[in-house]
């Protein structure tokens, strides 16, 4: 560890944070040294990197430990504003009868507890509900209400119009915003972050929270905008085109050999933008510890879900050349099934059989749910000519095989939502990620803040970006030096399987 840590008297904040930027930086920088599965590292550098990363949870721990600066911050204001205006408040009523002759004049900052809390206050805090389940179902009322027509919810709409007839400095807090982005008064603008007594996480319905697509690929982490990839002109195994135009001759004695030269190509990656951008209140993130937070994290989760899907179906003018547009692409013909909306082994097979390399290496399969349904039945089924009986090409996973992934010819299947629907071209995938040439900027998802361009009303904009591009390493199917299907490492199944 740092010797900044390492003294006798205990780290301040900023001494730790600057123990923990440095050895993330030295960590950072054996990691780019060994490579993406740190083949390149010695057995010393790797125990130096273990040595470093343990030492980095360390500090982390100790920072965790540490009272959160904008909680402490957010408390100390909270209680001088109540200790210099707690006689001018309001009665819970919202009336504006009290006055500076007070009979509170003599009150103290030490003499307050939670017992001595006006019901302003308290009613501020926690509204009319009596729990954290309680104040759930309310909002859960209130928007379906809104939805249906029905209108408010009674507990929410009370709240809010006590807010609003709260005293000068609530009004300019809850008032009538004219935020553009996240702020505390509407509900589904970051106002059901508060009240502050209740739980400060904030549940999230993800249905592929795990699923990254970039993670089964070899990106290419740039500095730069560019970066060309030299490849051999091969589209054919035929004699005379492997290999861009190689061809070995018979000759007999004193023959003249006949000349010939390989061609290549160059796969060009271009790095393109993608971008959010999310405005929120000086308001609510000074009263919320967790909105910072909360907005990195669906900023994040935004950008990987775009770029899974350009994976997909982008169409390579401004975003990556997804595996359903791309050239590459082998779409197989369905034979066998009797409905459109059905996968048989003989799919599958027939799927397989045109894959581009025959050891099958780095496949896997991306699935619709919907799929699964299909894959749980498959099986082949013995004959008088086949003593092998039943056998299952697909292996579910989990708690069927105690395996982490079911397995289809071997291979992984990852089910996820950006494949097509069941019976569509795209439900079932068999692809080889590592025939993706990918390029990503070596600082991945870039996150700025700004209290600048919306400064006369009071927001701090938060602006994220990713630079990356992505393009088959093939342009094309590959004809085989003997029989009619081309191979390919992308193949789907044709929607017209009847």
């Amino acid at each position: 560890m740092s010797e900044e840590v390492q003294n006798d008297a205990p780290p301040t904040r900023s001494e730790l944070v600057s123990a923990y930027t440095e050895i993330q930086e030295a960590v950072k920088a054996l990691h780019d040294h060994g490579g993406a599965d740190l083949a390149n590292l010695t057995t010393e550098q790797a125990e130096d990197l273990q040595a470093l990363l343990d030492d980095r949870d360390d500090i982390k721990a100790m920072l965790d430990s540490l009272p959160d600066p904008r909680g402490i911050k957010a408390r100390v204001e909270q209680g001088e504003s109540y200790t210099n205006t707690r006689g001018m408040r309001p009665a819970i009523t919202g009336s504006s009868s009290n006055t500076e002759n007070n009979s509170n004049s003599d009150f103290k900052a030490t003499d307050r507890v939670d017992a001595i809390k006006s019901e302003h206050e308290k009613y501020l805090e926690k509204g009319e509900f009596k729990s954290f389940g309680h104040y759930l179902y309310a909002v859960r009322d209130h928007a379906i209400g809104m939805k249906s027509g029905r209108g408010f919810n009674r507990e929410i709409s009370n709240w809010q119009e006590k807010l609003k007839s709260s005293d000068n400095a609530v009004k300019a807090l809850y008032g009538d915003t004219k935020a553009t982005g996240l702020n505390e008064y509407a509900d589904s603008e970051g106002g059901v972050m508060a009240p502050l007594q209740f739980a400060a996480g904030i549940w999230t319905r993800s249905l592929d929270n795990d699923f990254n697509i970039l993670s089964l690929m070899n990106p290419i982490p740039t500095t730069g905008n560019t970066v060309k990839v030299r490849a051999r002109n091969d589209k054919s195994r035929a004699d005379g085109s492997r290999d861009g135009g190689v061809l070995a001759y018979w000759n007999g004695e004193a023959a003249q050999y006949t000349k010939v030269k390989p061609t290549y190509r160059t796969i060009d990656l271009r790095l393109e933008k993608l971008t959010l951008l999310i405005p929120a209140t000086e308001e609510l993130l000074d009263d919320s510890t967790a909105a910072e937070a909360e907005i990195s994290d669906v900023a994040a989760r935004e950008l990987r879900f775009k770029t899974n899907d350009a994976f997909f179906r982008g169409n390579g003018t401004g975003m990556p050349l997804g595996m359903l547009n791309s050239p590459a692409k082998v779409t197989v013909a369905g034979a066998g099934n009797g409905a459109n909306n059905t996968v048989t082994a003989i799919n599958i097979d027939n799927m397989w059989m045109q894959r581009a390399k025959p050891s099958g290496d780095g496949y896997v399969w991306l699935a619709n749910q919907a799929v699964e349904g299909q894959l749980q039945r498959m099986f082949y089924t013995g004959t008088s000519t086949n003593t092998y009986g039943a056998t299952f090409a697909y292996t579910p996973g989990s708690a069927f095989n105690g395996a982490g992934l079911p397995m289809l010819k071997g291979k992984p299947v990852y089910y996820n939502e950006f494949n097509e629907d069941l019976g569509a071209e795209g439900d079932l995938i068999l692809i080889d990620p590592t025939q993706y040439a990918v390029a990503v900027k070596a600082n991945g998802i870039t996150q700025q803040t700004s209290i600048h361009f919306l400064f006369d009303t009071g927001e701090v904009l938060f602006k994220f970006y990713l630079r990356m591009d992505a393009r088959p390493y093939w342009e094309s199917a590959l004809t085989r030096y003997k029989g009619s299907n081309a191979l390919s490492p992308i193949l789907t199944l044709n929607a017209n399987r009847a």
